[in-house]
């Protein structure tokens, strides 16, 4: 190929291609949304402190009725 012995040639192409297609990636993942599980909405954020306090209040009931 090329003038190129093919013993040199497609070791080469394969390891061209295949940084081809590693940096191909990359930079598609870059245009990609980024996921919102960073952080939490303050609204969502004050409805998963309310379900805490619940939680504890419904501890605290259980372990009054198995006391009872």
């Amino acid at each position: 190929m090329f003038g190129i012995p093919g013993e040199v040639f497609w070791p080469t192409a394969s390891f061209g291609a295949i940084v081809a297609l590693v940096f191909g990636g990359i930079a598609l993942l870059r245009f990609l949304p980024h996921s919102k599980s960073r952080g939490l909405e303050p609204a969502e954020r004050e409805t998963l402190e309310e379900l805490r306090l619940r939680l504890g209040q419904l501890d605290q009931l259980q372990q009054r009725v198995n006391e009872l």
